[in-house]
């Protein structure tokens, strides 16, 4: 049986390919499910998938004491028993919870709950079986492969079990989550787990004969055992890219959004890079690879350096790119250290052991350590660090063949980032660069160096002996790299200063981290904000007059800020529910008789502007009634519903953001269902829409459509006090707001006509109004021309005239942090 049959390998392969393919699907599926309960944040996932690389550990480690300890006949019995009874313990959960996988309403948190302990408690419970189980298929089978056929080997099929997790990851955000409800993806994952398990089973019954033979003869022709050292920075190799995807995922995440496809980029350039250099070795050069190794680390840098002011697309195909390279690198040289088969479990145990270091880093160690999210500069760094020891101990490299090229790239790759972050520490400042040029320079010429190595191969296809790296050219590229290590690792080191340098209270925890720093010039223009990693998330001045104040997103020309002061009901007393408490802006609009209740997941954001805040002072220096409820809003709310208490709201503002990100779980279907429930007849919701990276618009109109709801949208310029902003209003009761045949608005109380409407339905309207009728003698503060988007959506039709004894304030430059491109501009969306 030296040569297998084709059936078999079939056998082999499809079963393989469709373990990894269920592997990678229950990731998502779980993550997807639980995501809503714990705030949306992308440390969610982070937790998840430290979870699933140690079950992964687990498995694979498994597969290396089986292999070792137990004879074939009984290493397939061991599996095929193990897989039978993880079988019958998800058929007692599903019973248990109605569906498969999937917990039910018992295991959501409360607010008490530590939510790194509650998840993996919960992803243990729910698919820690079936995932340890299918775990070990790859290198289970592969082993047993092996041993049967010794003529052929099984490394190939590790590249085709990475194929199945890629498809995996590729078909559940496009096909799977947009046709299948949860409860139908569990049970048709179940139905796969079954065809694995048969899969198996026949795998077994193919080698049945032929494991025990060949295993005698494979013991006397035992290939040499790897070096410690040879282990040890299989390790290495294997963490660093882990540490790097999870670190992408979370830059990613926080500053665009928390959902399924930002999951999936990252694994799937990490999985595709296992793919490419498991394949064939040829696959991966040294040269070019190194060359757009030093070109990520570059463009990296700029990203990190512009933060917010860079464009979308840069901001997620840049780190994604970086991540992609390193991986490349640093699996390529992890294929050309492969051991003989007969080392094959202790090779893949090796990669498990630094894919869990390298998650256990980010999850756990990094918010620990770290008080920004500096896990992804310093993964690249490394993976540039390990390179460079790789290239050293197993030349030719690219430092002794092409020592002259190496040796400038990295001296100008390290130069340009030194001095473009350094900028303004140097005598003489250079010109504003723009983006086309920053990133665009870089890319060219690391193209015309890789197409310059394309053409050199096809025309000296014969490899080249390399220059010995401990004397001439090679020693002299050597320390120039080590020398634009420390070079990179110093800029690293000053974009991390200059995100606190003005901080004086900052943490981070599982929710993210945030910032409060002092703002302003001049006595008048003092103020604190509160930062939530790039972002501010509201501010407030410091001088009494100003204090009481509300400012930047929620200012009186805000969509909220129209609706509260302007309310039908307004003088009886509101009652108003906000999801994100931010610093509190809100309660600066509440009377004596009405009641403000705030929803806030994070502990740290509370303790800061909380009721006994020392920094913001907006809930304790209210007017109003002022309640704080802790918990995820969407969770805290459905328990209030559950247990006979809706809020009865007036105004339900939906105003939660992780930096720039928005937590998708609280405008679904589901989420807005909830909160129609909580609000009184006629009441309004007030959404938050304002964002740089994604358009809200359409979701806000599906919301509505879904609903039967009117909407408008009102969106607020940059001004002294007020920012820019975009709020989306959603009402159900159409008398209480608009009168079509009278002309009557929402700010009907403030003796305002309308201009334009927009409706979801066609039935019925919902204004937005303009000021334009001026008190006698008044001039307008402010003057927005009408202006109407492509959907027809009135955008800020609006002036705002002075109130009774208000004086006219003079138009000034919102205030900016002396920091260094930590604010923005006009009309920015940096400040949120």
């Amino acid at each position: 049986m030296d040569a297998p049959s084709r059936a078999v390998v079939t056998v082999f392969g499809a079963t393989i390919f469709l373990g990894a393919f269920l592997l990678f699907q229950v990731q998502l599926l779980i993550g997807k499910y639980i995501l809503p309960w714990y705030g949306g944040v992308p440390m969610v996932w982070t937790i998840c998938m430290l979870c699933f690389q140690a079950l992964l550990l687990g498995g694979y480690a498994y597969t290396h004491l089986v292999v070792r300890r137990l004879p074939g006949r009984r290493q397939r019995t061991l599996h095929v028993g193990v897989m039978v009874a993880s079988l019958v313990v998800v058929g007692i959960l599903a019973v248990g919870w109605h569906a498969p996988l999937l917990p039910d309403g018992s295991w959501k948190p409360d607010g008490d709950a530590a939510p790194t302990a509650h998840i993996v408690g919960l992803l243990a419970v729910a698919v820690g079986l079936p995932f340890l189980v299918i775990a070990p298929t790859s290198p289970l089978l592969q082993s047993w492969f092996g041993t049967a056929y010794p003529s052929s080997s099984p490394y190939r099929l590790y590249a085709l079990s990475n194929a199945g997790s890629l498809l995996g990851l590729v078909t559940y955000p496009t096909l799977v989550e947009a046709w299948l409800p949860l409860r139908a993806q569990a049970w048709v994952w179940t139905a796969g787990f079954v065809l694995v398990i048969g899969g198996i089973a026949a795998c077994a019954v193919a080698t049945h004969g032929a494991a025990d033979v060949v295993a005698s003869r494979v013991t006397v022709t035992r290939a040499p055992r790897p070096r410690l050292s040879d282990r040890v920075f299989w390790i290495v190799l294997a963490a660093i890219p882990s540490l790097l995807l999870l670190a992408t995922t979370n830059y990613m995440s926080q500053e665009v959004a928390a959902f399924p496809f930002l999951w999936t980029l990252p694994l799937v350039l990490y999985l595709l890079s296992f793919i490419v250099c498991f394949d064939r070795e040829r696959w991966y050069a040294r040269d070019p690879w190194a060359l757009l190794l030093v070109l990520a680390i570059t463009l990296s840098a700029f990203v990190l350096e512009r933060g917010v002011y860079v464009r979308g697309v840069l901001q997620i195909g840049v780190p994604a790119f970086a991540l992609f390279v390193a991986c490349m690198v640093c699996h390529g040289e992890l294929v050309r250290r492969k051991p003989a088969t007969a080392h094959l479990t202790s090779f893949y145990l090796a990669i498990t052991i630094g894919g869990a270091v390298g998650g256990a880093f980010v999850a756990l160690v990094a918010p620990a350590a770290f008080a920004g999210v500096w896990e992804f500069p310093l993964g690249l760094w490394l993976a540039a660090a390990v390179a460079l020891v790789a290239f050293r101990r197993d030349p030719p490299s690219p430092l002794g063949t092409h020592a002259t090229w190496a040796g400038a790239a990295v001296a100008a790759a390290s130069l340009a980032v030194a001095v473009y972050i350094f900028r303004e520490s140097l005598p003489l400042k250079p010109p504003a660069i723009r983006d086309r040029w920053l990133f665009g320079v870089p890319v060219a010429i690391a193209l015309a160096g890789v197409a310059a190595h394309t053409g050199v191969r096809r025309l000296r296809p014969a490899p080249v002996t390399g220059v010995p790296l401990r004397r001439g050219p090679g020693a002299l590229a050597t320390g120039v790299a080590a020398l634009g290590l420390v070079v990179i690792a110093v800029a690293f080191g000053r974009l991390g200063y200059d995100e606190f340098r003005w901080a004086v209270d900052h943490s981070r925890s599982f929710y993210g981290m945030f910032a409060v720093e002092p703002v302003g010039e001049t006595a008048d223009d003092e103020a604190v904000r509160l930062r939530h990693g790039r972002i501010t998330h509201g501010q407030q001045y410091q001088a009494d007059d100003k204090r009481g104040e509300p400012t930047s997103y929620y200012g009186r020309d805000s969509g909220v800020g129209l609706v509260l002061e302007h309310h039908p009901r307004r003088a009886q007393g509101l009652r108003i529910g906000v999801v994100g408490l931010g610093v509190g802006t809100l309660a600066a609009y509440g009377r004596s008789r009405d009641t403000i209740r705030f929803y806030e997941i994070n502990p740290e954001v509370i303790r800061v502007a909380g009721p006994d805040a020392a920094w913001f002072t907006y809930l304790r220096e209210s007017a109003a009634t002022i309640e704080v409820a802790a918990g995820d809003a969407r969770l805290v709310l459905e328990r209030e519903l559950a247990g006979g208490m809706p809020q009865r709201f007036d105004v339900l503002a939906i105003d939660a953001f992780s930096s720039d990100s928005i937590p998708v779980h609280l405008l679904t279907r589901e989420a807005v269902e909830v909160y129609l429930r909580h609000l009184d007849a006629g009441g309004v919701l007030a959404v938050h829409i304002s964002n740089r990276y994604v358009e809200l618009r359409p979701v806000v109109r599906g919301l509505a459509a879904h609903f039967g709801l009117m909407y408008t949208f009102v969106s607020a310029k940059d001004g002294a006090i007020t920012w820019k902003s975009t709020w989306a209003l959603l009402t159900a009761t159409s008398s209480a707001y608009s009168d079509c045949d009278t002309g009557r608005s929402l700010a009907v109380c403030a003796g305002q006509r309308d201009v334009g409407e927009r409706t979801s339905s066609g039935r019925g309207c919902l204004r937005k109004s303009v000021w334009s009728e001026p008190p006698s003698g008044g001039q307008p503060i402010e003057s927005v021309p009408r202006r109407l988007d492509a959907h027809g959506d009135a955008q800020a039709d609006f002036r705002r005239y002075p109130r009774p004894g208000e004086v006219r304030p003079p138009h000034a430059d919102p205030v900016r942090c002396p920091a260094r491109g930590s604010d923005g501009g006009p009309g920015s969306r940096a400040r949120r």
